[in-house]
């Protein structure tokens, strides 16, 4: 009888045991933070691990320095994800409007100024419930896919249209 009495409590000693021996994954990202330059702005592209107790690269801050005197628009609706080469999605943000999700509205750099954003892949996103009442897009950003991950950046000034390529290796062990 003392044998079934301690019986759950043995089964569950023994499952968390087994449990903490399970392998961890570690994401890496080769280069950690990818960098391009031109006469109108540099560009920072990190991969990165955005939420609460999450242990995968789920999202990117991307960073741009406008270098001239004139404001700059990053045109997100011609931003585009990919992953080895091969166009993905566009990109979305906490609290974008969900009138906006298919149609992201442009963000300005102001003249000589820096402007930052974590932005997560479309495609790698669950949407979150929403109330009748509320306007913003509710969404929980899943694992970026292992490969080269890369971000076709578009970038205007009045007419000039610039566009550049920053990729990261993100592999998983």
């Amino acid at each position: 009888m003392k044998i079934i009495r301690w019986a759950p409590g043995l089964v569950l000693m023994l499952s968390m045991a087994m449990l903490s021996c399970a392998p961890t994954r570690t994401w890496t990202s080769t280069p950690t933070v990818q960098v391009a330059e031109n006469a109108y702005y540099s560009a920072r592209f990190e991969p990165m691990m955005w939420g609460t107790n999450v242990t995968f690269f789920n999202a990117f801050r991307l960073t741009v320095t406008n270098k001239t005197a004139t404001d700059l628009q990053i045109d997100w609706a011609n931003t585009l994800y990919r992953v080895n080469g091969q166009p993905q999605s566009r990109f979305i943000w906490a609290g974008i409007g969900k009138e906006n999700v298919n149609n992201p509205p442009p963000d300005f750099v102001s003249a000589g100024r820096d402007f930052s954003r974590i932005v997560v892949p479309l495609g790698m996103i669950a949407w979150k419930p929403l109330d009748s009442a509320s306007t913003r897009a509710a969404f929980s950003a899943g694992p970026l896919l292992e490969g080269r991950n890369s971000v076709d950046l578009i970038i205007s000034q009045g007419n000039q249209q610039v566009r550049e390529r920053l990729t990261v290796d993100i592999r998983i062990k």
